[in-house]
């Protein structure tokens, strides 16, 4: 037994080459489902395109919209008699600042009156859900009610007219865009184009996000919206 094991010592020091090869040729299986999974990975996407879907997912949002969060969409909403600014970014440039309700209000707020100074709908404010989810719609009119006042401080009950005035911004409530964008801090600024997209993190100003962002894509539209938000400074 000694001299059997002797002899395999000797075989492996001796002859490593032969071991290795044999090991190399060692095969993983191949996954059996992998087909299956590939098959129902391209049936949901097919799903997810095609047109009843997309019609039901729509009527789904349009019914988020009137049932549940109508009570704090109204004080947003613009008023159609109100003239839009003309638009400044290119077609298809688009910036989304990422917040969040576990931010202070006074962030938040800090966001929303640097987009309302300018009266410009070129930044969409992007919020992950609902405060307490959607069970609790009155925590989210308390909250969204209070971000959105021009000055936090105000008080409806003390108003003469029974009401602070507020902030015209239309906040979205899409989680599928954090998903998108990968975001998984806020408050995050992306700006997102045909060709490219650009993701800044960092609780700072937005003139400076927007900045550190047009310093790497020398865009026209970005470089015409930073001087919009200085001169309304």
């Amino acid at each position: 037994m000694k001299n059997y094991s002797l002899f395999l010592l000797l075989f492996c020091l001796l002859a490593p080459g032969a071991v290795l090869a044999d090991i190399a040729d060692l095969a993983i299986p191949e996954n059996k489902h992998s087909n299956e999974g590939q098959l129902a990975a391209e049936q949901s996407a097919k799903l997810f395109q095609s047109k009843d879907f997309q019609e039901k997912l729509s009527c789904e949002k349009h019914r988020l919209e009137t049932e549940v969060f109508s009570e704090f969409i109204k004080p947003i909403k613009k008023d159609p008699r109100e003239k839009s600014s003309s638009k400044i970014l290119a077609t298809d440039e688009t910036l989304y600042l990422f917040l969040s309700s576990s931010m202070p209000d006074e962030t938040v707020h800090n966001y929303l009156h640097s987009i309302a100074q300018t009266n410009s709908s070129e930044i969409s404010p992007v919020m992950k859900g609902m405060v307490k989810g959607m069970a609790d719609k009155k925590a989210n009119l308390r909250y969204f009610s209070r971000i959105l006042r021009n000055d936090l401080d105000c008080n409806d009950q003390r108003e003469a007219e029974g009401v602070c005035s507020r902030f015209k911004i239309p906040i979205k409530m899409n989680p599928m865009l954090f998903k998108q964008f990968k975001i998984d801090r806020v408050p995050t600024l992306v700006y997102t184009t045909t060709n490219e997209t650009v993701v800044i993190h960092g609780d700072a100003s937005l003139v400076y996000l927007l900045e550190k962002i047009n310093s790497e894509v020398k865009s026209t539209g970005l470089k015409n919206l930073i001087a919009n938000f200085r001169e309304k400074r």
